[in-house]
């Protein structure tokens, strides 16, 4: 069951749409924004272990560095709304893995657009690049790269005052056609080491299976 989630995640999913749809799980808060108290809160979540593992993420120096390219690409970007305001790094178990978690709030002076948040602040580098102004069509055109469909895009409702809520659509599975897909992702730091990368995509592949029942 979808239900079988870890503490804090997110279920969401949608079909019946181009002969397909997905279901999923999602940990990661792209953004969440209240229009009437012009709050904008959201979350770096980057670094990974599994939650019967002893091992801490923040005494693991390429966990933190991987977890706080992200923490300063969102603040860069928020910096342009306001003052943002930064919790401690903490570890967040959301059942069978475990997370590295940074969360950011912004009062912002303005109203806020939902879709031009969503364009602002996706993808973060727990997706995409750092610096965010390196291309990333070089990204696209890697050898053996294959669509992931609408893996790893913003999912969110739009309220009609204005405010909503998107998640990044991680830990799901896709299905078109007869067809079902299941995609994990790692990320990439100087200090990664292939056999440890290779691990945690087969370690989130299970969470996924695990949450979803399969």
């Amino acid at each position: 069951s979808a239900l079988n989630k870890g503490s804090g995640s997110s279920v969401y999913g949608v079909w019946g749409v181009d002969d397909g749809g997905l279901l999923g799980v999602t940990p990661e808060l792209l953004f969440e924004w209240d229009q009437a108290r012009h709050h904008l809160s959201t979350m770096a979540l980057a670094g990974t272990r599994l939650s019967a593992s002893d091992h801490s993420l923040l005494d693991d120096p390429k966990e933190k560095n991987e977890h706080q390219l992200v923490v300063d690409a969102l603040l860069e970007e928020l910096a342009t709304y306001g003052t943002p305001s930064v919790s401690p790094t903490y570890e967040w178990n959301v059942g069978t893995l475990t997370h590295l978690r940074t969360d950011i709030t912004v009062e912002s002076k303005n109203g806020l657009d939902f879709e031009m948040l969503a364009r602002d602040l996706h993808p973060t580098p727990a997706l995409g690049l750092a610096p965010r102004t390196v291309d990333f069509h070089w990204l696209k055109n890697l050898d053996g790269h294959m669509d992931r469909a609408r893996f790893g895009a913003p999912f969110g409702v739009r309220w009609a005052d204005g405010s909503g809520r998107c998640l990044v659509a991680i830990r799901n599975v896709q299905w078109v056609k007869g067809k079902t897909f299941l995609g994990v992702g790692c990320g990439v730091v100087p200090e990664s080491q292939p056999s440890r990368e290779w691990q945690e995509l087969l370690n989130k592949q299970l969470a996924v299976k695990t949450m979803l029942g399969l």
